[in-house]
């Protein structure tokens, strides 16, 4: 009838844990905020509707960003457990879009996996994947760092952030809230009762 059909799908994922703390408030002391050559980022809780539909948002400050080997970012360490790649993710959206950030993933400023974040006034998730060292601390930021090559100075922003999530693997997964702790998602199972198990192995029909 020339009308689109998506199918429905189920979501079903492994074990997984959110390494970082206080993920949906980046106002909150686990998060560091530090500047170099340019001011420290200023955030403020609880600044907007996050896209789980409370208001627990953080509004993000940058300064103007615009000097080489100058930086402003939001961050958090975590060793890394194991020699593997970790995936770093945050849910960001611009005040009044055409905004952009970085997120990154580095040990010592100097290393980096950078993924540029061009903001619109809706909600999106962005993710970065760097290999990390057993034992070695690897740094999640959000902001301007113009040590990183593939970063661009930047004038005065106000973003919005929540949602952030540090976990191994190579892409990330569905956002596990976390609070003073890591939290870890157990393994999903599905559970199918007979008429719906028929239902799934039977023929689909065609538009």
């Amino acid at each position: 009838n020339g009308s689109s059909w998506v199918p429905a799908g189920l979501l079903v994922e492994g074990a997984a844990t959110n390494e970082l703390l206080q993920s949906a408030n980046l106002a909150n002391a686990a998060w560091t905020n530090f500047g170099s050559g340019a001011a420290a980022p200023v955030p403020t809780a609880n600044a907007a509707v996050a896209p789980d539909g409370t208001t627990t948002a953080a509004s993000i400050a940058f300064p103007a960003v615009t000097v080489a080997n100058t930086y402003s970012t939001t961050y958090q360490g975590k060793s890394a457990g194991s020699s593997a790649t970790y995936t770093g993710s945050i849910y960001l959206r611009g005040s009044v879009g055409g905004e952009t950030v970085w997120i990154m993933s580095s040990p010592d400023g100097v290393a980096f996996a950078s993924t540029a974040c061009v903001l619109t006034t809706s909600w999106q998730r962005f993710q970065v994947s760097r290999s990390n060292t057993s034992g070695v601390t690897e740094y999640f930021h959000i902001g301007i760092n113009l040590r990183d090559g593939a970063q661009s100075a930047k004038g005065a922003q106000t973003i919005y952030a929540w949602g952030g999530q540090r976990e191994l693997g190579s892409s990330a997964t569905s956002y596990i809230p976390t609070g003073a702790s890591a939290v870890t998602r157990a393994a999903e199972t599905v559970q199918l009762t007979g008429t719906a198990l028929a239902a799934v192995q039977g023929v689909q029909g065609e538009i």
